[in-house]
């Protein structure tokens, strides 16, 4: 049931999802409110993909947060407050600083708060001001001297060391300071921090000399590369390794027919099937219908077939209904009656009323036109 299909995505929710005796419903427990009610299916896929969306939004910003907590690259928010306590230890007001600099004290503002840096050029003539040395603005010595590297545009550059004076560089300036390290590779942590701050079109360039083997390893990467980008990659691999859990990590950012292509590949490895009803949203329904074709192959429970129902349309479940066998139809048919139309469910209800079947007939009564019975 939905229970167990639910659960990996749940685990660490305030609410909880347990399964029921009535096929394509579970009931939802809150765990804040104390209160328990049945959802349909539908509502249980909305809340799935708000879930998946808002894990991949605390990744995003784990991931920005370990790189910029890590001492190695530049943290913006420390020089933001030591740009403030300068100014304020000058007796200068930010409109007076932004005067002085010739930028809006907005951007001075911005500063202070580390929501982004002076360009480098700038830096020189903020730390004459501020009274003090290139050094103790930036509050690292390394990191001056790789600022005045950059500046000078022909000293070497290693790719790390880009990598830790990023946030204070423009896109053109991290792609040619990243070119003049001459490295023809690049580890996936470094390209990871540097992702943000490439222009699309070279982290695409870098990204294709990496050496992925597992699927959850693009996960960083995914929201800075174009769904082409990130197509390519995957199908670079020869067998990607991972499961359709890390596919769902990745599936916003993915193409819809690479995504397609992707499942199958996993379906073929003997992948939970339970797992496509996270990626139902984000692929064409041709490929759903194809998936879902096989789920009746393998006999998958009928609660399982009804998560994708909402994206197949009533004809589409309709067909698949045709060849089930009259125990399989009385299983599947209670499931998938809320997202069939009456005309295509009405025909259906009357041949199970020709079979005597009065208890599957009776749960479809609330999904059909009985004036046409």
């Amino acid at each position: 049931m939905f229970g167990s299909a639910y659960q990996a995505y749940y685990q660490d929710s305030r609410n909880t999802f347990v399964s029921s005796g009535q096929p394509g419903v579970v009931l939802w427990s809150s765990k804040v409110q104390d209160k328990e009610r049945w959802l349909s299916a539908k509502r249980i896929l909305q809340l799935q993909e708000k879930e998946n969306r808002s894990k991949l939004k605390k990744t995003a910003l784990e991931s920005g947060r370990a790189s910029q907590g890590g001492g190695r690259m530049f943290d913006t928010r420390k020089v933001g407050q030591r740009i403030a306590m300068l100014r304020k230890a000058k007796d200068m007001t930010q409109m007076e600083l932004a005067d002085k600099m010739m930028v809006s004290y907005q951007a001075v503002s911005n500063w202070e708060r580390g929501n982004s840096m002076p360009d480098i050029s700038k830096l020189p003539e903020l730390a004459e001001i501020l009274g003090v040395s290139l050094e103790e603005l930036l509050g690292s010595k390394r990191k001056t001297e790789i600022i005045e590297k950059v500046a000078r545009a022909e000293a070497p550059l290693s790719l790390e060391e880009v990598a830790e004076v990023a946030p204070v560089l423009k896109p053109s300036q991290v792609d040619e300071a990243a070119e003049r390290s001459g490295e023809a590779e690049v580890d996936l942590k470094t390209l990871e921090e540097l992702a943000p701050y490439f222009s699309q079109e070279k982290l695409g360039d870098w990204a294709e000399h990496l050496q992925i083997q597992e699927l959850s390893e693009l996960v960083g990467l995914a929201p800075f590369l174009t769904s082409k980008q990130l197509g390519k990659l995957i199908r670079k691999m020869e067998k990607s390794g991972g499961d359709l859990n890390q596919v769902v990590a990745l599936a916003p950012f993915l193409d819809s027919a690479d995504l397609g292509c992707l499942v199958n590949e996993k379906l073929d490895g003997g992948a939970d099937y339970g797992q496509v009803m996270g990626l139902a949203p984000f692929m064409d329904k041709e490929d759903l219908i194809k998936v879902a074709a096989r789920m009746q192959d393998a006999q998958v429970s009928a609660s399982q077939l009804a998560g994708l129902a909402p994206f197949l349309g009533s004809e589409t479940l309709c067909e698949l209904l045709k060849d089930l066998e009259p125990s399989q139809l009385r299983e599947h048919v209670t499931a998938l009656a809320p997202f069939i139309d009456s005309k295509d469910l009405t025909p259906i209800a009357r041949e199970i009323m020709k079979t005597g079947d009065m208890r599957t007939f009776t749960a479809l009564l609330p999904f059909i036109d009985t004036d046409a019975l």
